[in-house]
C-alpha cells in the first residue's frame, strides 16, 4: 500500500500522506534559501468578508521551506478560492468532535501545497465562535457561501470545497432518485431551517461553473459519494488505482447512476476487508 501511495504522489505531484515527501523519500540535503533572514510579511486573502491574515502550519509560523512545492496558481494561472465548512453541532444530539479541526487541517494542507498565496480567497464556516474570521454554518450562510464560490469564475480558475459534518437522506420529491431519497448535508440550524439536498448542492455549487474551471470537493460525511449529484463514480479499489497510476492522464472513470452507488460502496468495503 505504501508503494502504491508513493506512485500516486509521484503521478499527482502531491504529498498525500503528510510525510514531507512527494513519492519515494530522497536523502535529505542541506537547503539554502537565498539570504532569507527575519520574518516574512504575513500574506492576506481578500475574501468577501474583508481581508484576513493567512495562517500557516503552526498558526503564525512560516511553513517549512525544505519541501515547499511549486505553487499551483499564480500570475496567468487563474484565481484560487476555497470554502471550508466544519460543524461539530455543539450541545445538540449527535454532537461531533473533529470537524472544526478538519478545517484547520485543510487550511494547513492548502498552505503546504502552495495554494494559499497571491490571489487566493478563503471563506470558513464553523460552529466554533472562537475560530478567527469564521462565519456560523447556518443553512442560509452555507448557501450564500456556495453562491460566492460558484460565482465570478473564469476558465483557468481553481476552486476547493471541503465539508466535514453530518450527512443524511430525506424523501426525494422530484423523482430523480432511484432509491427514493435525496442525499443531504446538515447545517447547524437544521432543526429549524432544514437540510440541504444534493439537488440544491448541484444547482448552486456545480451547475453555475463555466467550462475550464476546476473544482475539487472533499466531503467527510455520511452519504457523501453522491451528495453532489455528479454523474461519475470512480471505483478506487486496488486494480483501478494501479491502472490509474500506470496512465494517470487516460484512466477511465466508471460512469454509473445512483442506484449503483450502494453496490459500489459494498464492493469497496469487501476489497478493504480482503
Amino acid at each position: 500500500m505504501k508503494k502504491l501511495l508513493q506512485k500516486a504522489e509521484t503521478a499527482l505531484g502531491i504529498d498525500l500522506d503528510g510525510d514531507g515527501h512527494v513519492g519515494k523519500p530522497k536523502p535529505q540535503q542541506q537547503q539554502q534559501h537565498g539570504g532569507y533572514h527575519g520574518s516574512a510579511p504575513q500574506p492576506q486573502y481578500a475574501g468577501p468578508y474583508g481581508p484576513q491574515p493567512v495562517s500557516h502550519g503552526g498558526y503564525g509560523q512560516p511553513p517549512p521551506q525544505a519541501y515547499a512545492p511549486a505553487p499551483v496558481a499564480g500570475p496567468g494561472r487563474g484565481n484560487v478560492k476555497a470554502l471550508l465548512i466544519g460543524i461539530n453541532y455543539y450541545g445538540q444530539r449527535g454532537q461531533l468532535s473533529g470537524c472544526v479541526n478538519d478545517v484547520k487541517t485543510m487550511q494547513n494542507l492548502l498552505r503546504k501545497m502552495g495554494v494559499a498565496q497571491g490571489s487566493y480567497q478563503e471563506v470558513v464556516l464553523v460552529d466554533d465562535k472562537s475560530f478567527p474570521g469564521a462565519k456560523y454554518p447556518t443553512k442560509n450562510e452555507i448557501l450564500t457561501a456556495f453562491k460566492w464560490l460558484a460565482s465570478n469564475n473564469r476558465p483557468g480558475d481553481t476552486l476547493f470545497f471541503h465539508y466535514s459534518g453530518h450527512g443524511g437522506q430525506q424523501r426525494d420529491t422530484d423523482g430523480d432518485e432511484a432509491d427514493g431519497y435525496d442525499e443531504t448535508i446538515i447545517p447547524v440550524d437544521f432543526q429549524r431551517a432544514g437540510q440541504i439536498t444534493d439537488d440544491v448542492i448541484f444547482a448552486t455549487l456545480v451547475k453555475p461553473l463555466p467550462a475550464g474551471v476546476r473544482m475539487t470537493a472533499v466531503m467527510d460525511c455520511c452519504h457523501s459519494g453522491t451528495a453532489m449529484d455528479l454523474p461519475y463514480l470512480f471505483k478506487a479499489n486496488d486494480s483501478a488505482m494501479q491502472k490509474a497510476m500506470q496512465n494517470p492522464a487516460q484512466f477511465a472513470m466508471a460512469m454509473t447512476n445512483k442506484k449503483n452507488a450502494m453496490k459500489l460502496g459494498m464492493e469497496l468495503l469487501q476489497d478493504f476487508l480482503g
